[in-house]
């Protein structure tokens, strides 16, 4: 029908002309940033899925950080355990040499000294190997069950718990040398009888006020100290030296105090006392060591070396299955990406095919709309 008043012709062709712009906006929008979906209108189910798959994936790449960072810290223990290792096998071979009949007493002597440095640096390794800033072994993370995050949910995670093994570890060490500080003390060694921890434990635990107004209580404590001191028996000053001097210390700070009357002043040589009682059961137990030339000594370091061996190959085992963990996920986190990938990014042949499709329609329908709006006057002609 030829109107004046209604350009059928016009009106489509405008229409269309909007449904193509919008569309071209669409697909240059897509080219521009490089996603399908920008956003919820363009597809509202598939940003939900792609949402859900994004915090997987995300999830995923921070748990395959964990598990690196979880493999470096068991490295860092087992390495630690690799020198451990190293200084126990050292110390067999002192251990076995000195139980041979051809060794001097000199020979012992000077092997004693090395067993002595080595069961000092068992301690050093075993109390300050740390990772990030937090102790390993001797009262350490690994003493503790252990929980690694090496999943996107919250029911992914691998257990690690080595508290037996860590305590059965600290105690062969404790038996090899005296010189070794279990956890929760120092060295143990043979001055450590049931009268030393008598007198260590008025001196340390005790009430010390109690103490030196009780005559009951101070008279324990008198026995208790002259038996620690008495029990050591007779000191070499030449070979004993530390032991002679923290001996003196002792016996002169427990004759001032046994002679103090007073109470008040009594109470302030007891300080005097206490830490002479620690110096004398540190310096007694290092004075004392005797474990080269013992074949008992021996079988303590194989004990030791397989408890070690124990941790170590646990240790190595878990740290295995950690980098399955790694391999795993990498492949699952490949394949989500991919996923997400074929719902969010923009097909660049596809939508630069639907540009130009578009672009030349809109070409099309701007001449369209030119020409339409002449129909108009084609009514008019009719009137002339």
């Amino acid at each position: 029908m030829l109107s004046l008043h209604t350009n059928i012709a016009a009106l489509n062709t405008k229409s269309n002309m909007n449904s193509t712009q919008t569309a071209l906006s669409t697909s240059m929008t897509r080219l521009g940033t490089g996603l399908r979906i920008n956003s919820a209108m363009d597809d509202a189910a598939g940003l939900q899925i792609a949402t859900r798959l994004d915090a997987q994936s995300r999830g995923m790449t921070v748990a395959m950080k964990n598990a690196q960072n979880g493999i470096s810290m068991l490295q860092t223990a087992e390495g630690a355990l690799n020198e451990v290792t190293n200084i126990l096998q050292r110390m067999k071979d002192l251990g076995t040499e000195g139980s041979n009949a051809t060794t001097t007493a000199d020979d012992k002597k000077a092997m004693q000294a090395e067993f002595n440095q080595l069961g000092k640096e068992l301690t050093n390794i075993m109390k300050n190997t740390s990772f990030g800033g937090e102790k390993l072994l001797q009262g350490g993370k690994l003493t503790k069950a252990l929980s690694f995050q090496i999943g996107a949910g919250a029911d992914e995670s691998m257990k690690l718990s080595l508290t037996g093994e860590m305590t059965s570890l600290d105690n062969a060490l404790g038996k090899v040398s005296t010189q070794y500080e279990k956890e929760g003390g120092p060295a143990a060694g043979p001055a450590a009888t049931a009268k030393l921890v008598a007198a260590k434990k008025l001196v340390v635990d005790g009430a010390k006020a109690e103490l030196a107004l009780d005559a009951t209580k101070n008279a324990e404590y008198k026995s208790a100290i002259e038996a620690m001191v008495t029990a050591q028996g007779s000191i070499d000053p030449a070979t004993q030296k530390d032991l002679k001097a923290a001996n003196d210390v002792l016996t002169a700070a427990k004759a001032a105090w046994d002679g103090e009357t007073d109470a008040t002043k009594k109470l302030a040589l007891q300080a005097d006392l206490d830490k002479a009682v620690e110096g004398f059961a540190s310096a007694s137990a290092a004075g004392n060591s005797d474990e080269v030339g013992k074949t008992d000594t021996i079988t303590s370091i194989n004990a030791a070396l397989d408890a070690v061996g124990t941790v170590r190959s646990a240790l190595g085992a878990n740290a295995n299955r950690l980098d399955h963990v790694i391999n795993n996920l990498s492949n699952v986190n490949n394949n989500t990406q991919a996923a997400k990938g074929r719902i969010m990014d923009t097909d660049y042949a596809n939508e630069s095919a639907n540009m130009t499709a578009k672009q030349m329609l809109m070409q099309a329908s701007t001449s369209m709309l030119k020409q339409s709006g002449g129909m108009s006057s084609m009514a008019m002609s009719l009137l002339q």
